[in-house]
């Protein structure tokens, strides 16, 4: 009883820290604004060299920007960025990179890493001003150097821990991963990741499910989320609720 109350006091205290920010930011951040804000010649310069009717689940899914930039503007709700004081970000498997963009627009210090294919994710990086490292992430292998420790650090539709391989990742690999990720936060940091579902439908096995809590982790259907109280992430996730409806 009393942690449904303070979780709706603390949602509450954030849709008053969002209102009061949204007035006094320069933009209304819907996804119509962010996307007039792009140089829209050098925009469709490379979208028509990539774009296809129904593209389905093919990688040009992500050209349909009104859509994704939705999706992110969505993201950074459900994480509080909007109203958030500035942080160090670093996206994992940042794609085109519209999470950062968005969250760069907001004041925050942003970094992608991801493969390099597609080229054209690469094209829409640099059109956004998003700086991202090429490197793919190995099983039982450190991440390259990313400079100055982060605030948060995000992966959205998770595919680095070969989710759809014969063997994906179990905990020998998750341990190692989080012990070196571990090195590159800063104190209070979180740790937001959304994982893609295997190959069964299901997004991790009981015992990796027993790991992440025993790590820390909230673990929310395909969401695991470390450095965050639970008030806080269940007052935000209410909140963004009561916006989608």
């Amino acid at each position: 009883m009393f942690q449904r109350l303070h979780v709706k006091l603390l949602a509450e205290c954030y849709r008053l820290r969002r209102k009061k920010s949204a007035r006094q930011r320069s933009f209304p951040l819907t996804p119509q604004q962010i996307l007039s804000d792009i140089n829209q010649e050098e925009l469709e310069a490379i979208r028509s060299q990539h774009v296809i009717p129904n593209p389905g689940i093919r990688i040009e899914k992500y050209l349909e920007m009104d859509k994704w930039l939705g999706i992110n503007v969505r993201r950074i709700f459900n994480l509080g960025l909007d109203f958030e004081p500035k942080r160090r970000i670093l996206d994992l498997g940042c794609g085109a990179g519209y999470f950062l963009h968005i969250s760069k627009r907001l004041g925050h210090d942003v970094l992608g890493l991801d493969i390099p294919e597609p080229a054209w994710y690469g094209d829409i990086t640099r059109l956004l001003g998003v700086s991202r490292v090429i490197q793919r992430i190995e099983r039982c292998t450190a991440l390259p150097d990313l400079g100055e420790p982060f605030d948060l650090v995000t992966g959205f539709m998770v595919c680095f821990n070969d989710h759809i391989a014969e063997t994906p990742w179990g905990i020998a690999e998750w341990r190692f991963f989080l012990d070196d990720l571990w090195t590159r936060l800063r104190p209070g940091a979180v740790v937001w990741f959304e994982l893609n579902p295997g190959r069964d439908g299901t997004h991790y096995t009981p015992e990796l499910k027993s790991f992440f809590e025993e790590r820390g982790a909230i673990v929310d259907r395909n969401r695991l989320v470390w450095g965050m109280e639970t008030s806080r992430y269940l007052a935000l996730k209410r909140l963004a609720s009561k916006m989608e409806a």
